[in-house]
Order: structure tokens, then C-alpha cells, then sequence
């Protein structure tokens, strides 16, 4: 129905979270997933958040971003999905410089705080991810992340309203929703902000588990505070303040080092 398709166009837009209008500009073509910082300064205001912050990710690769509060870990995100523009310095997607570049959904997806849901039906802010996807993917993507019973549950099943910013849900379930779309929409990066914080340990570590097959081969940047999540990835990149890298590594050769990592995961482990 049009009303259908207008709702799936707007919410696409929503997923690639609003880049700035470049009338003119030419779609992003992302087979591989490798992404790169050069030199990129960004502050808001007199506030510097990156100052010449250099960062490569290669195509494939799990890695997570560490660091304390203050550092707006997240304007990594969203100078790489373009809410914002660097004041100096380049990114690059699979070698592309994304100044004057369109990023279409698909080729980057996103699960972050607060996330976005519609005051539309379950299904329908499901099937934004991949509007031709039938209930059956639907679900099972759904049960992967274990909420397909839950939405059972309810009066409509998958016709119930998510409500407005997803208000029909705990913070829990809303993200368990969040991270079904991105399974659904399997993006060749995917960024995960927190995107499993409301979720017990032992559901995260289910999801996790989901996460790592589903994009095995795609690029995924994690920003997380539990440290238990991240354990297993690729590579763990500590910042401090400016978007200063203090340490790059896996967990075992951030252990060996015995620094800032170290002491987080010694605190981490109660000691």
C-alpha cells in the first residue's frame, strides 16, 4: 500500500540517522567493510572530542571501542554515519572518501541508545530493515534474539504497536527488537552502541553469540562498557581524552601489557 512504502522509505532514512543533505551526492559502494580515520579533528563548540584521530578497521574484522564517559566514544558513530562533519581530516568506507557520498541502509546499520521505533505495528518496523522479507525471516530472527515469544504474546502478535520510541516495551525487549532489524538488514558494518546494556548477562551472552555468527566476515564496531562483551573480539581499542588511542589489541596482548586494560579487567573481575 503507499502508505506502506511511504513509512518504509522514511524509516530507511531513519536507520541511516539523518545524514546531512548533499543534494548531489553519489551512493557509497560497500562490498567490503574497511573503514578508515585520517587526521580527523571534531569538537562540539569549544569542546575538542577528537583531535587528529587516526583509526583503520579492516573488512571483517570484530573490534571494540573503549573508554570513559567523557570521551563521546559515539561521535565515532556518527561522524561515520554522517550526522556530523569533521572540522578537519578524512573517513573513508572500503577506500571512498564519504565527503560527498550517500550512504544507502543496508550497507551501514546501527543499534544504538536510544534507538528508533515507530508508532507503528511490530511488523512494520521490522520489515524497514528489508521490506521484502516474509513473517518466517521475520520470526526468525525474532527467536534468535528471544523475543519472537514475547511478541507472541500479545494481543496482535507482530500487528501489535511498538508505540511511540518503542514505549510498549522495556528497555530490554526494545533492544532485543533493535538488534532482530539488524539481523534482518545484515549490513556489510555494523555499529552497536550499547546496544546490549538492558539485557541480562546470560541473554547478552546468547546475543552475542548470534551477532558473531550472523556478520561472521562483516566488519563490526562495538561501543560497550561491560567488558565481558567484548572479550572475544578481534581487536580492543582503549581511547582517552581526544580520541587519544592509549592501547590497540586483543584482550590477551592488552592483558600482557599490564596497563589501563589490565586494571579495568582486574576491576572488572572484583580485584
Amino acid at each position: 500500500m503507499p502508505h506502506d512504502i511511504t513509512f518504509a522509505a522514511r524509516f530507511r532514512r531513519l536507520l541511516e540517522l539523518k545524514p546531512l543533505d548533499r543534494p548531489r551526492a553519489k551512493d557509497l559502494v560497500c562490498t567490503d567493510g574497511t573503514v578508515r580515520f585520517e587526521h580527523v579533528y571534531f569538537g562540539y563548540g569549544k569542546i575538542n572530542v577528537l583531535e587528529d584521530f587516526n583509526l583503520s578497521i579492516a573488512s571483517g574484522t570484530k573490534v571494540a571501542i573503549l573508554g570513559p564517559t567523557g570521551v563521546r566514544k559515539s561521535t565515532i558513530f556518527d561522524l561515520l554515519l554522517q550526522r556530523s562533519l569533521p572540522a578537519k581530516g578524512r573517513i573513508f568506507i572500503d577506500g571512498q572518501h564519504l565527503s560527498g557520498l550517500e550512504i544507502a541502509s543496508g550497507q551501514v546499520g546501527i543499534v544504538d541508545q536510544p534507538g528508533r521505533l515507530l508508532n507503528r505495528s511490530i511488523l512494520n518496523n521490522l520489515l524497514l530493515a528489508k521490506p521484502g522479507a516474509t513473517l518466517d525471516e521475520v520470526r526468525n530472527v525474532c527467536r534468535k534474539v528471544q523475543i519472537d515469544e514475547e511478541i507472541m504474546q500479545r494481543p496482535g502478535g507482530y500487528d501489535s504497536p511498538a508505540g511511540a520510541d518503542g514505549k510498549n516495551f522495556s528497555g530490554g525487549q526494545k533492544q532485543k527488537l533493535l538488534i532482530a532489524r539488524l539481523l534482518l538488514q545484515l549490513p556489510r558494518i555494523a555499529l552497536i552502541d550499547e546496544g546490549t546494556s538492558a539485557l541480562d548477562v546470560e541473554v547478552e551472552r546468547a546475543v552475542k553469540k548470534i551477532i558473531d555468527t550472523a556478520f561472521s566476515g562483516r566488519t563490526v564496531i562495538f561501543i560497550a562498557h561491560r567488558l565481558s562483551t567484548v572479550k572475544n573480539v578481534d581487536r580492543i581499542i582503549l581511547l582517552g581524552e581526544n580520541g587519544k588511542v592509549l592501547e590497540d589489541g586483543t584482550h590477551e596482548e592488552l592483558l600482557a601489557k599490564r596497563g589501563q586494560y589490565w586494571r579495568l579487567w582486574q576491576h572488572h573481575r572484583g580485584k
